[in-house]
């Protein structure tokens, strides 16, 4: 963190190109945050152009705090797309965005729920049992020292970890709202 810089909640971490955001015009337009900042939707969205798939313009909409609309297209995404899990994640940042943690919370629960049942059985005993501090710190061993390093499935699995995790801090926040 930035010397001067505070600790900012989750519902106020969604990346937006706002003034709302801007403090004190310190480095790169920010120097300090402030939870008492709101990130106000933008009333007039615009859809400049077509987009190839339901993330990126979702995305779209986000960055431009256009949050309605970006709610609507990952409900689309998840009415198109059920079983995929970051459908449920998007549409949760936006909804904690607007403080509808409880909508926000079921999301998050959704996407935790769908990404775990997406792993075998095989594979979600193997990440039970790592500790991601150990798992990081003997992979780094192992590279120093030479050993046989299976590099694709440490990343895989490190994603996973982290995913799931982030998933349980967002549900863990937004029932603490609640």
């Amino acid at each position: 963190m930035w010397a001067n810089s505070t600790e900012v909640e989750l519902d106020k971490w969604l990346y937006v190109d706002s003034v709302d955001v801007r403090i004190d015009r310190g480095i790169f337009g920010i120097k300090t945050y402030s939870n008492n900042i709101e990130l106000v939707e933008n009333k007039y969205c615009t859809k400049l152009k077509h987009f190839e798939t339901y993330e990126d313009e979702g995305r779209y909409y986000s960055k431009r705090r256009c949050f309605s609309q970006a709610i609507q297209v990952y409900s689309d995404l998840i009415s198109a797309y059920p079983k995929y899990y970051n459908g449920y994640y998007y549409r949760g940042r936006i909804l904690l965005v607007k403080k509808q943690y409880k909508l926000a919370f079921n999301d998050f629960k959704s996407a935790l729920r769908l990404r775990i049942k997406s792993l075998d059985k095989k594979k979600l005993n193997k990440l039970k049992n790592i500790n991601l501090d150990n798992y990081i710190s003997k992979f780094i061993t192992n590279i120093t020292t030479k050993k046989n390093v299976k590099i694709g499935s440490f990343l895989k699995n490190s994603k996973i970890i982290y995913e799931l995790k982030t998933f349980v801090t967002l549900i863990n926040y937004c029932n603490n709202k609640l």
